[in-house]
């Protein structure tokens, strides 16, 4: 796949925590409702029991259409030991993951891959490579505590995120 610039793209979803980078996830073909609930329960639902033993942990998705469909709703609620941050309707680029897919877009940037494969490839080597600083993902993850403290001071207008 291609993005308007000419560079190759592979749709992924991935997860961190202030403990390091979780599971990366190539989606093959179109993200709908179905594939993310199989990447919730394959992939997030795994690591959080493993990581957060039986803790309630937070979690934040923006407000696309996916996220707020009514039957991943339902996974959700069907799920207490997640709790669904609330999310400002303008806010996709308050999540902090954003700032790992600049990161490692940045990371890529004399990279010219031929296949699909090598850009999965490349992103996850990246993104296997930030596990090796520990403060990166803390950084990232304390941030949402400010990120989301500005919208609120901000009545829900634009912030420096």
């Amino acid at each position: 796949m291609k993005d308007g610039s000419g560079r190759k793209t592979v749709p992924v979803w991935a997860c961190f925590s202030a403990d390091g980078p979780g599971t990366f996830v190539r989606i093959i073909g179109r993200l709908n409702g179905v594939k993310y609930i199989d990447i919730l329960e394959n992939y997030l639902l795994p690591a959080i029991r493993q990581r957060f033993q039986g803790r309630r942990m937070k979690f934040v998705q923006d407000l696309s259409p996916i996220h707020t469909s009514r039957a991943v709703r339902a996974w959700f609620d069907a799920h207490p030991e997640i709790e669904l941050l609330p999310w400002p309707a303008k806010g996709a680029d308050l999540n902090p993951i954003e700032n790992i897919w600049g990161d490692i877009v940045k990371e890529s940037e004399c990279y010219r891959p031929r296949t699909a494969d090598e850009v999965f490839d490349k992103a996850r080597g990246i993104w296997d490579g930030f596990g090796a600083r520990p403060t990166y993902w803390q950084k990232l993850a304390y941030s949402i505590i400010n990120r989301l403290r500005l919208v609120r001071e901000n009545d829900g207008f634009w912030t420096k995120y």
